[in-house]
């Protein structure tokens, strides 16, 4: 059988295969000067690391924690969050404003350039707070106590009268607390100014004199200061979450970063500061000061060198370094009294037990928060700062560079 085609239809041509045959191979010679054409970038310039990827550790449960199966793991520590419809205030006071543009005005760029491409690298030190990153081909050392400082001050500037809160269970007394800090700044008064009598008996003296004739109070200090803080309760709770009842119960704290908690073992020695290094005689230095109080109180603490069987001097308990806001070289007692004292350590913890007991679950405390503080360092803290820090001058201090993939491919690429 033959097919007939319709009137007016023209019979179709085979195509040239000879032309097809030359395209294809010129076509093919087109791709391969492409490919050859693409240089590809030298080893000492390759970045093997990217910030946005996730690491397969935060997909792990923190260490010492138990994840019941089927919940999703996280940083979280056993914290509950309630997420509350409230619409965001917008601040517009003029001090406010002026406390972020001193911030922009102080900003390094290329330092900003850093934090902001920076990748996690681990826990260097917790005793000295060092911390290594990687941004780009370098390697850095930072110090993470100096730069946590920093953040928490610019976190507090930008989520001014929108902090999240802290729910205390317990709601404590805060003469309770103030006395607590108290009893750390008398001791260790008394234990840089020895007295020339009998130590018994000065240990029982309620006051003391300093520098010809000023005298220190201790037992009024707690009183002062809760008071001083009852009467502002109402602007404490609008502009910063910190929530005080009327008979003088704690309720709550400021949140300032979801995923990170702060060291409750600071939070005596915070309220305390709260009296007599905030500025409460004008608006703009109140806020400076009560965001840098803020800021110190939820910088990491320094903790012991692990698996060490000797704490170092102080105890566990942070020690005042050059990047915190909070360190100062005269006593918190002192200056509510009037008076210059000797420094005064951070932590309460620096009064040690002697009981081994004691020394026991301190230890077990230690440990657990190192726990906590190095997932939070990890997948809290430096994701944070990477999207939101402004760098300032002030923290060219805090880091160093101790690797430059170029330099090492200078002395390392003939062997």
């Amino acid at each position: 059988m033959t097919q007939t085609l319709l009137p007016g239809i023209r019979p179709p041509e085979p195509a040239p295969l000879a032309r097809d045959a030359s395209s294809g191979a010129e076509g093919e010679r087109l791709v391969l000067r492409t490919v050859a054409g693409t240089k590809r970038p030298y080893e000492n310039n390759l970045v093997r690391t990217d910030a946005k990827l996730r690491k397969i550790t935060s997909m792990l449960p923190p260490a010492g924690s138990e994840t019941a199966p089927g919940d999703k793991p996280n940083g979280n520590q056993g914290l509950a969050y309630q997420k509350v419809n409230r619409e965001p205030v917008n601040i517009r006071l003029t001090s406010v404003k002026n406390l972020r543009a001193a911030v922009r005005a102080s900003m390094h760029n290329n330092l900003t350039e850093i934090f902001s491409s920076n990748t996690y690298v681990g826990l260097v030190d917790e005793r000295r707070r060092v911390a290594a990153i990687q941004s780009g081909v370098k390697l850095y050392l930072v110090d993470y106590g100096m730069v946590c400082n920093e953040f928490f001050y610019q976190l507090g500037l930008t989520n001014f009268g929108n902090f999240g809160s802290i729910n205390l269970e317990s709601s404590p007394k805060l003469v309770d607390l103030l006395a607590l800090a108290v009893e750390v700044e008398r001791d260790e008064y008394y234990r840089n100014n020895p007295p020339d009598g009998d130590a018994a008996s000065v240990a029982s003296d309620a006051s003391r004199s300093i520098d010809e004739g000023i005298v220190v109070d201790f037992t009024s200090v707690a009183a002062t200061v809760a008071k001083h803080l009852i009467d502002r309760r109402e602007m404490l709770k609008e502009y910063f979450s910190l929530s005080i009842s009327e008979d003088g119960c704690l309720l709550s704290i400021p949140l300032l970063l979801k995923g990170y908690m702060p060291s409750l073992v600071k939070l005596p020695r915070f309220l305390l500061r709260l009296g007599p290094y905030v500025d409460w005689s004008g608006e703009e230095a109140c806020f400076r000061t009560f965001l840098t109080e803020l800021a110190a109180f939820y910088t990491p603490e320094q903790l012991p060198t692990p698996h060490s069987s000797s704490t170092p001097q102080g105890g566990c308990g942070r020690q005042p370094g050059p990047g915190d806001r909070e360190s100062s070289p005269h006593s918190i007692v002192s200056d509510i009294s009037g008076g210059n004292g000797a420094s005064a350590t951070e932590s309460p913890q620096a009064d040690q037990s002697s009981s081994h007991d004691e020394a026991e679950s301190e230890d077990e405390s230690v440990t657990r928060r190192r726990e906590q503080l190095s997932w939070m360092l990890e997948h809290t803290l430096f994701p944070a700062i990477r999207s939101r820090l402004v760098a300032t001058n002030d923290l060219i201090r805090g880091v160093i560079e101790v690797a430059d993939l170029k330099g090492l491919y200078r002395v390392f690429e003939r062997c």
